[in-house]
């Protein structure tokens, strides 16, 4: 996500540092001139919004993305070749669509895939990766211009972008469209016969299963699934234990830092999440529920 944002910020902002320098120079406008190419980048802009949303439709945000980039990168090229003005306009407006068709579908894309208690802090990095491809982008692309000139930069900033888009295949949004993320609140609380202190750890939870031996692959399948759940809310270390005297008894492990920390795992948990923790426990043969226990560090070092 942040790895396809920062491709594509990285090259489109060179059409936003050397626009001036194109309008004046390769165009033959003044200040009226840029403020009517501008002008005309916002329309697209607006147009693309109903666009956007037609296409949302028929298209993952994969597609989309990857379209609008390839779009924008075609606006890059043309805009350092060509030089009529009428035409500017067009790729100006047609760059105005793939620029918000982008961001539209990046911003919703970083909100839909991070849970409600990471969502800030994810939407801070997005925010950072960004505004600082913005910038050092156009530190670049001016520095580029310098040695080979304007259009040739754009035509060049158009080719890398498109170079880019390879990126995308590796970088695959993940389908959201059946990821509950909302927290699902059915972690009990801990039962404690005292109170821990909220600073006290490590803290170590088991799970205890009881496991049919014909099982075994895919409980071991379901728990890889449930590994990359404990670690992201948290985890510091993760493992499964079989009982070398009870073959059919396995304990799930894992770390946090605090008391405190763990007590805030039972917030983070989501409806995905824990569909994923029930399929791990389906396989579960014993007649109680797989049993938790908590243990909380009491010594320093």
């Amino acid at each position: 996500m942040l790895a396809r944002t920062l491709t594509f910020i990285f090259f489109a902002s060179a059409i936003w540092a050397l626009l001036p320098l194109l309008v004046r120079n390769q165009l033959g406008l003044g200040a009226s001139g840029y403020g009517l190419v501008l002008g005309v980048t916002g329309l697209g802009s607006a147009a693309g919004i109903t666009v956007l949303e037609r296409a949302r439709q028929r298209y993952t945000t994969n597609q989309v993305v990857l379209g609008a980039s390839a779009l924008f990168a075609a606006v890059l090229v043309v805009l350092g070749t060509v030089h009529v003005v009428a035409v500017a306009l067009v790729a100006v407006a047609v760059g105005g669509i793939a620029w918000i068709s982008v961001l539209s579908s990046l911003n919703t894309a970083v909100q839909t895939l991070s849970p409600e208690w990471v969502r800030a802090r994810t939407l801070s990095v997005y925010m950072l990766f960004f505004l600082g491809g913005m910038a050092i982008g156009g530190l670049a692309w001016g520095a580029v211009a310098d040695y080979l000139g304007t259009p040739e930069t754009l035509v060049v900033a158009g080719a890398g972008l498109f170079v880019g888009l390879v990126g995308a295949i590796r970088w695959r949004f993940p389908v959201t469209d059946d990821l509950d993320l909302r927290p699902s609140a059915h972690w009990p609380d801990p039962e404690t016969a005292f109170d821990p202190n909220p600073e006290s750890g490590p803290v170590l939870v088991s799970v205890e299963y009881r496991i049919d031996p014909t099982t075994t692959v895919e409980f071991f399948d379901a728990m890889r699934e449930l590994e990359t759940v404990r670690r992201r809310n948290g985890a510091r270390y993760w493992g499964v234990f079989r009982d070398t005297t009870t073959p059919d008894r396995y304990v799930e492990v894992y770390l946090t830092g605090t008391w405190m920390a763990h007590l805030r795992e039972h917030e983070r948990v989501s409806v995905a999440d824990r569909e994923i923790q029930e399929r791990a426990s389906s396989f579960h043969v014993g007649e109680e529920p797989p049993t938790v226990s908590h243990f909380v560090s009491e010594m320093d070092g």
